[in-house]
């Protein structure tokens, strides 16, 4: 609200702003993490498109790898 003093707004509507925009940050986070870390393990493919940004694709020749993580992770959840 600070960038736009003028902004007016109820209790509900500034604690769902407030938390939505804190969700997308704490999520964000955790997916740059996620994704850093399945490239540093050589399951996902990190290429640079025509427009200069970052693609990320599956290494193909690594989805059985893939499987078998998911799976133990899919598991690790029920567990809980």
């Amino acid at each position: 609200m600070y960038e736009n003093p003028d902004t007016q707004g109820t209790i509900e509507g500034i604690i769902e702003w407030w938390l939505l925009e804190q969700q997308i940050e704490r999520g964000t986070a955790l997916v740059k993490e996620a994704i850093t870390d399945l490239v540093a393990r050589g399951l996902v493919i990190e290429q640079a498109g025509m427009d200069a940004r970052v693609r990320y694709q599956i290494d193909r020749s690594k989805i059985e790898e893939i499987r078998a993580l998911l799976g133990r992770e899919i598991e690790g959840e029920d567990e809980s």
